[in-house]
């Protein structure tokens, strides 16, 4: 393992060159971190022991950073504008049990197919009664793949509190605690490839952290019992601003 410090490296791409750091390595791992964190993009509240529930969306995220190495790997924005995003489709699908407990797998790739996500997901719902709100709480698991000698890591552990109001709308909130494991290979004989296109010999620089995150959200029937939008947002909680947009149907 292989820990870096200060300015050391730099990676060429096409004809630009992205010098790098510790801190730009620190915080393009975190951005993609926040990239691979599973979310159900639903109210609190079982789903039943019949039918499955099937979604497709997409999440946007957009970072303020300046660092060249994000900008550069979302795709995005040049390092002076300073703002850089990328669109990643998504796809879920949950199924209920006889029990409170709810299962979900969901998955996404970013537009150009750079590097995927996947996760799994399970719910076990508190408390739910008609005219009052709902408690669940969520243990989460989500992995990168697609690119070689890469690994991220999320275990999450989530509360969701949501309440129904007009009989078509419900409004929701989580909050979370995310532990994310990060690990990428080092050329040490000259420059550190981000989210590496090929596998070589070479050192790991690892970095393994926690954080708190939060999000805020509206499910909307747009036919009731069958065709759900749901609006997901984590802009008032992280450095990156998170938009999910998904829509769902109940079979």
């Amino acid at each position: 393992m292989l820990w870096i410090s200060g300015p050391a490296w730099s990676e060429t791409n096409g004809e630009r060159e992205i010098p790098s750091s510790s801190a730009e390595i620190d915080e393009w791992l975190e951005t993609a971190a926040t990239l691979n964190k599973p979310s159900m993009v639903d109210p609190a509240g079982s789903h039943g022991s019949f039918g499955i529930d099937l979604g497709a969306g997409v999440s946007q995220l957009t970072t303020n950073s300046k660092n060249r190495v994000t900008t550069t790997e979302l795709g995005g924005a040049s390092p002076n504008e300073g703002r850089s995003s990328v669109s990643v489709p998504k796809v879920w699908i949950s199924k209920g049990t006889i029990l409170p407990v709810d299962f979900t797998l969901t998955a996404g790739s970013t537009q150009d197919q750079a590097f995927a996500s996947a996760g799994g997901i399970v719910q076990l719902t508190l408390f739910e009664a008609r005219g009052l709100p709902a408690l669940s709480v969520r243990a989460m698991h989500g992995r990168t793949f697609g690119k070689n000698d890469t690994e991220i890591l999320t275990n999450s552990g989530e509360a969701a509190v949501s309440m129904g109001f007009l009989s078509y709308f419900q409004l929701y909130a989580t909050s979370s605690i995310d532990n994310h494991r990060a690990q990428i290979k080092v050329d040490p004989s000259s420059d550190i490839v981000f989210l590496l296109r090929e596998s070589f010999e070479g050192d790991y620089y690892e970095k393994e952290w926690r954080q708190r995150s939060h999000a805020l959200g509206i499910k909307c029937a747009i036919l009731p019992g069958s065709v759900n939008i749901t609006a997901e947002t984590t802009r008032f909680s992280t450095e990156q601003d998170a938009f999910t947009l998904r829509l769902s149907t109940f079979l």
